[in-house]
């Protein structure tokens, strides 16, 4: 071509990088100065090509899927350009995207261009091959789904015969052929598909040929030596070593491919390509073709190369690439940008939170810094929560720390954290209470006082500031909940106000121990003023509407990911699923489920839904199970062994009880079913054993341990020693009425929610210490910022400024803590600001009194860890023995099937699942077992997420597969 002196043009893709790089370096030995590189990075950057110097040949580096981009900005540059633009020469490092031929149109119309292409440029066997594929009467067999609806999408016609599994525009005409207009740059681009495709194969297929020779010899077929082969043996002693030429003798590989696997590496070496052109009409007409050992043969010999030469002297305006937006000087060069001025900007971490220093525990005091098991730890103080009517927390008289002077030393009023806590039921209006007590409310306002008191006794670690609370009764209303918040903020609106004194400047957090919606409402008034919630019940993903909030429970959405990813590891692909529609958690379990299960093999044959079962009266509740139990059963006849429940406590308890009264023919069948309880599993209450012998139960549930030491303090309370909390008395005259009806066990259970009521203390008081120990080690952290002079490092621990409610948040996030009832364990958030607790997977056994559980695996860090080793339980005589996958397979877990059968093919369940389950992959079955997995972009990315695709299925996906 005799291209001197070029400009580049590159996509920011990591593909393109590494060719714009690559070319660079061997630049200078091949004789070719670079004048420019100028970066594409995105639909709305700008090429100038009047810019790239005295070149008039433009090297454009890009993939075929951004060549449409690129085109239509170098069509615009050439047009705008102050040279003629016929002046210029564009060569593409690929061919082009043929989405839109037009665009290319204009670009040739106006210039010459070039691409590189494999040769050969048309596989006739392939062409042949692609054709004979093109018929709607393709048998709608799972190997041919993707083909067909890829085919009636660009014909824009209906198939009966794929109708149930992919969406068809009712208004398109029935398919009777799919012929359409293909120009000869989309039949290039699909041919550029075989050569990846010849190499893999080619490759795998050589190498496994020499491993059966050499394990089997002379016999036929696939002989037992052969089999005992290790993937890493494979590998190792046979694939990795091969040496292979595709266009020897022998070998399946279309006619005029050239190409080799060396030694010791992977890629294809030696590959013979062509030199394109785009002429009018839509035509491609090949140039001439390259290989190292035969050099150049040309293909048109009317063609006529246009140089782009350096004056004769020489060029002095080259330079090399470096890196995405940066390049440097040629030694020649005096006047292009130095790389020191164009290097990428650094990235940089906090000063301020050292991983060494993010970690705060709260039971040790700085005495014992000496004896930590983990040295990065250091000491803090921990946070209450706050509840509706007024609980003034003030601290333990003897605990009290005695003041260094006058000034110094803050007293317990400031340090005031607000908590809201559901204590009542909703009552008749929004702003009402009524009179019956929530019992788990006040276990979690108790767990709230006790966890107050443990961070306060140690003084070390809030360097002997205490922290105090006030609680607030919501009443289990959204609207309450926002207008109290509101009216601490302006001081005003309610009468308890005028028991306490909360000055709005000097708020740290609020917590809340309510629900979704009444967190969510005073997160609405609290965030906008920078001030931080943090959550201790909510399960939700609504964190993500403010940055101000952070929710110490795992999000619903991950036990979602575990049951599916369970699902997924245990073939189960054919399930029925129950819900509760009234409760907040179990609908939004169940919406992430079913829209990951949407991505991926699992189908829901069942989908029933449980409105407040306990509430219905016994009749309509009894009809409503036996409508759900005949559902279920009916699935079982097609396949469905397994039932996925998101129901809270009172619905589970229900299926429980139903279960209890099924006659002994139907226990047997039910004894088929496996079932994952995926929320709601009884945690309190008083609780039967009425799953023994009725299938296989699975609980999905956060990890968490109940805290003793809470439990042994809550069950020595009576009102008479409990006179802080104002509520207590009326629990217990509630508790003693339901003891004495028999309707509640005689010793309360303690719920897990006091857990992380304890959990979200140790957050609090874990992050507030840590940011007085880095920026306010002398106490002046909580003094308000008024119009006085104070110097900027006072500044920075003024309660009321932005920057400090700021770096509060970011130290209650990214601050580690002690995990409640687990001695080693450690508290933190993730990166979205939910808690890391793991989630467990139990399987439920009945006994004598009381449910045993068995660990199967936990969800940590997003993957199953199964359990295999066996471990003593301290508290209990028995040995607990992790089922880990041996344990599972030995209890029959592995052994259950559930899948669409292949008896119903012809029912519901084949049109609605099985089709659709065949949809996401394509097999090739082989009677050896043996294959060869393949990831293509079949389909578009969707918007919806990480674990979605759209229903648009990719060209390049098909052609690859097709492949």
């Amino acid at each position: 071509m005799l291209w001197d002196r070029v400009a580049v043009v590159y996509a920011d893709d990591d593909y393109s990088l590494a060719i714009t790089k690559s070319v660079s370096l061997r630049a200078e030995e091949m004789g070719v100065c670079f004048e420019s590189f100028s970066p594409i990075a995105s639909a709305s950057s700008d090429v100038t090509v009047d810019a790239v110097g005295n070149s008039t040949a433009v090297l454009v580096i890009s993939p075929p899927e951004d060549a449409q981009n690129v085109t239509r900005k170098l069509s615009l540059s050439a047009l705008n350009g102050g040279r003629s633009s016929g002046q210029y020469q564009f060569l593409f490092s690929h061919p082009w995207s043929a989405e839109k031929t037009d665009l290319l149109a204009e670009l040739t119309g106006q210039s010459d261009v070039y691409a590189v292409a494999v040769s050969p440029i048309i596989v006739d066997q392939f062409e042949s091959y692609w054709l004979r594929r093109k018929t709607p009467t393709l048998p709608a067999v799972p190997e041919n789904l993707w083909f067909l609806e890829y085919m009636v999408t660009m014909k824009k016609c209906r198939l009966e015969s794929i109708a149930n599994i992919t969406f068809l525009d009712p208004q398109w005409l029935l398919c009777h052929n799919f012929n359409f207009a293909e120009t000869s740059l989309e039949r290039v681009l699909r041919n550029t598909r075989v050569l990846p495709a010849v190499h893999v194969l080619n490759a795998f297929a050589s190498a496994f040929r020499k491993a059966r020779d050499s394990r089997c010899g002379a016999n036929a077929g696939y002989c037992e030596s052969l089999r005992e082969l290790t993937r890493k043996e494979f590998l190792d002693d046979t694939f990795r070593p091969l040496q292979l030429q595709h266009a020897s003798p022998g070998n399946r590989v279309p006619a005029g491919f050239v190409g080799s696997k060396k030694p010791s590496s992977n890629k294809i070496s030696d590959v013979k390509f062509s030199l394109i052109r785009s002429a009018e009409g839509d035509q491609i007409r090949e140039l001439f073709t390259y290989h190292k050992s035969t050099g150049t043969q040309s293909i048109d010999r009317s063609f006529q190369i246009r140089p782009s030469q350096c004056p004769l002297d020489g060029c002095s305006d080259c330079v090399f690439f470096q890196a995405a937006g940066s390049y440097r000087t040629t030694p020649s060069t005096q006047s292009a940008e130095s790389a020191e001025d164009s290097k990428p900007v650094e990235q940089y971490l906090e000063g301020d939170l050292e991983p060494e220093e993010s970690i705060i525990s709260v039971n040790k005091s700085a005495n014992a810094k000496q004896d930590r098991a983990h040295q990065n730890r250091a000491e803090l103080t921990e946070e209450p929560e706050r509840g509706k009517k007024v609980i003034q927390q003030e601290p333990e008289q003897e605990l009290e720390p005695q003041p260094l002077d006058g000034n110094s030393r803050l007293k317990i009023t400031d340090i005031i954290i607000p908590a809201l806590f559901a204590v009542h039921k909703a009552g008749p209006t929004p702003l009402q209470c009524s009179t019956e007590v929530d019992p788990n409310a006040i276990q979690d306002v108790e767990a709230f006082l006790w966890a107050l008191d443990v961070v306060n006794r140690n003084t070390d670690l809030l360097n002997g500031i205490e922290i105090g609370a006030v609680v607030f009764d919501t009443c289990s209303s959204p609207v309450k909940a926002s207008h109290l918040v509101s009216s601490v903020l302006a001081k005003e609106g309610d009468p308890m106000l005028e028991e306490i004194n909360i000055d709005p400047d000097q708020l740290l957090a609020v917590v809340s121990a309510t629900s979704g919606d009444e967190t969510e409402a005073a997160t609405s008034v609290l965030a906008p003023n920078l001030i931080t919630t943090v959550s201790a019940k909510e399960r939700s993903d609504t964190r993500l509407t403010s940055g101000y909030h952070l929710q110490v429970p795992v999000p619903m959405s991950v036990a979602a990911r575990v049951v599916i990813d369970l699902l997924n590891y245990s073939g189960w692909t054919y399930v029925s699923v129950v819900y509760s529609s009234h409760d907040v958690d179990s609908v939004t379990g169940f919406r992430h489920f079913q829209q990951l299960a949407e991505n991926t093999q699992i189908c829901l044959g069942l989908v029933e839904k449980l409105n407040r079962t306990t509430r219905a009266g016994p009749e309509r509740a009894s009809r409503l199970l036996n409508r759900v139990f005949d559902q279920i059963a009916a699935k079982m006849d097609l396949g469905s062994r397994v039932v996925v429940l998101w129901t809270d406590e009172t619905d589970t308890q229900s299926i429980l009880a139903k279960m209890h009264l099924l006659s002994p023919e139907q226990a047997d069948k039910f004894r088929q079913l496996t079932w994952i309880s995926a929320n709601g599993w009884i945690n309190g209450g008083k609780v039967t054993n009425f799953v023994k012998d009725i299938g296989k139960w699975l609980v999905v549930r956060p990890q968490v341990q109940l805290v003793n030491e809470f439990a042994e303090h809550f069950a020595l309370l009576r009102p008479e020693n409990n006179e802080r909390n104002p509520w207590y008395g009326e629990y217990y005259d509630q508790m003693a009425q339901c003891q004495k009806s028999g309707e509640c066990p005689p010793v309360p259970r303690i719920h897990p929610s006091t857990t992380t009521v304890i959990q979200t203390v140790y957050v609090v008081a874990s992050g507030l210490a840590r940011l007085i120990q880095d920026y306010c080690p002398d106490q002046q952290l909580l003094r308000a910022s008024s119009s006085e002079e104070m110097d900027e490092s006072e500044d920075l621990c003024a309660t009321n400024t932005t920057t400090f409610r700021d770096n509060l948040l970011a130290y209650l996030q990214n601050t580690g803590t002690d995990r409640p009832g687990d001695v080693n364990g450690e508290f933190g958030f993730t990166d979205q600001g939910y808690g890391d607790t793991p989630i467990e997977i139990v399987e439920v056994r009945g006994g004598v009194a009381e449910f045993t559980y068995i660990p199967i695996a936990t969800y940590d860090q997003d993957a199953l860890h199964f359990a295999t080793d066996k471990t003593n339980n301290d508290n209990s005589s028995e040995v607990a023995v992790m089922a880990g996958m041996a344990s599972m397979a030995h209890d029959g877990l592995l052994s259950f099937v559930s899948e669409c059968s292949a008896a119903s093919r012809k029912e519901a369940c084949w049109s609605s699942c099985a089709a659709k389950q065949q949809n996401q992959m394509l097999i090739k079955a082989s009677k050896d077992r043996l294959y060869i997995m393949g990831l293509f972009d079949v389909r578009e990315r969707s918007l919806d997420g990480l674990y979605s695709c759209s229903s648009n299925v990719t060209t390049r996906g098909i052609q690859q597969t097709e492949v």
